[in-house]
């Protein structure tokens, strides 16, 4: 997974809304996946055939009658294996909101907290801003804004870290979650393998028995040959489903690192400012709008209220 942070959030707050509903919602999707694979056959495939050889005029026609059938080698295994897969993805989709946990209580807990003291200190910086605006030409007015200043993002910094291990601890079981998932995603790639292995060598019997025929031994081949592009064919429409329904570990990973990403952020933002306002010579005027105060006040906003629908 990679991830880039930067001093903005990744995406706005709906896409954060989104990608958590999206990894929620998951096991209605291998719930989708798991029917289709349900409705459809790999097999037992029923092959027959009668032709007539040893073609001679004393007996009207083919003298002889060969007839051949056999039930192909069956692929029940296969569609037992994907079931088995997609019932393992579906155990860890289903244990989403246990991983999410820490995060879910900081959403509900720690920060409408820290909204609260958020927006005191919002307000605080602004009017001490003003302040150092109009002290122009004033140094110790404000030197004393400045302070006042560092002093309001300090008080935003303490917030953030009295919660600092329930999001240190939120991101890494989003990591967890996604390396689980994508592991269990790649055990139903590696069927195809397994697959196109097994076509292989039941595509060598075929041509060894064949080899016996009289008659129809083309016919035989060529029938051998649809049934396994079928089974290939109900193969690969199960990855397009589950593919289709967000089922693989780009999508996965795009989920997880979205609400990462934001929670790095939440971390790094005003320890950033912080950083910046106590070196000599730097304008809290351009820090101050670094930090996007109203945007993110209306993403803590959002993401809380957000989490008030969802969670309880």
């Amino acid at each position: 997974m990679l991830l880039l942070f930067s001093n903005s959030f990744a995406q706005d707050v709906e896409s954060q809304k989104r990608e958590i509903e999206y990894l929620r919602q998951m096991p209605g999707a291998v719930d989708k996946v798991l029917s289709t694979i349900a409705s459809s056959s790999f097999g037992p495939f029923y092959m027959e055939g009668k032709c007539g050889y040893d073609s001679h005029w004393y007996c009207f026609g083919d003298c002889r009658t060969m007839t051949w059938s056999w039930n192909f080698p069956n692929f029940t295994w296969l569609k037992d294996a994907l079931t088995g897969r997609f019932n393992e993805i579906s155990t860890t989709a289903r244990s989403f909101d246990n991983y999410f946990e820490p995060v879910r209580n900081w959403m509900l807990t720690s920060l409408p907290q820290f909204l609260e003291i958020y927006r005191q200190q919002q307000q605080a910086i602004k009017e001490y801003q003003s302040a150092f605006s109009a002290h122009a030409g004033m140094p110790e007015e404000q030197a004393k804004d400045r302070a006042n200043i560092i002093q309001c993002i300090q008080k935003l910094n303490q917030a953030l870290q009295n919660a600092q291990g329930q999001i240190t601890q939120g991101i890494g079981n989003l990591s967890a979650f996604d390396r689980r998932m994508n592991n269990d995603l790649a055990q139903v790639s590696n069927l195809r393998q397994s697959m196109e292995s097994s076509i292989a060598s039941n595509q060598q019997r075929v041509w060894e028995i064949t080899e016996k025929y009289q008659c129809d031994r083309d016919f035989a081949r060529n029938k051998a040959v649809d049934i396994q592009n079928t089974v290939r064919a109900r193969f690969n429409n199960v990855v397009a489903n589950a593919d289709a329904f967000g089922l693989n570990a780009a999508k996965v990973d795009a989920s997880s690192s979205i609400i990462i990403a934001d929670l790095a952020i939440i971390q790094n933002k005003y320890q950033g400012a912080l950083g910046a306002l106590e070196k000599a010579g730097s304008s809290p005027n351009a820090v101050i709008q670094n930090l996007q105060l109203e945007i993110t006040y209306k993403f803590y906003s959002d993401l809380a209220a957000f989490a008030r629908e969802q969670f309880r």
